[in-house]
């Protein structure tokens, strides 16, 4: 079996002290709330609305190659980055702003709307 190798460190005094600080820091395993009051931490995503955006951004990708366009024709129209408008397409960025979904959906010939509704009724108001 090879010997196993290590290297030496190349963080400075100061990256050293603040890892540790870090490490220190959260040594008492924080609960979700603690780190949400800290501010350390957003609160977590509900399942339910990460499927939907993933939803959503299929399908724009599909628009998109229904349309027979190339990330390079939406990159274009849209403003965006082509590596951004592939990120999206493939949930890699998931935390697009609606600005963002609207120039890609404007760029696919498509219009972005969204519904806001009361806790267990039928939706109020469209957008």
């Amino acid at each position: 079996m090879p010997k196993r190798q290590s290297r030496t460190s190349r963080l400075t005094a100061e990256e050293v002290a603040r890892d540790e600080a870090i490490r220190a820091k959260y040594q008492n395993k924080p609960t979700l709330e603690s780190l949400s009051a800290s501010g350390d931490y957003l609160p977590p995503l509900k399942q339910q609305h990460y499927f939907e955006l993933l939803h959503a951004l299929r399908r724009l990708k599909e628009l998109r190659e229904l349309h027979g366009l190339s990330l390079a024709e939406v990159s274009k129209r849209s403003g965006m980055d082509r590596s951004a408008i592939s990120k999206l397409e493939n949930g890699v960025f998931t935390n697009p702003t609606y600005a963002t979904l609207e120039n890609y959906a404007q760029a696919v010939g498509a219009n972005l709307r969204f519904v806001i509704e009361e806790a267990g009724n039928k939706p109020s108001v469209t957008r």
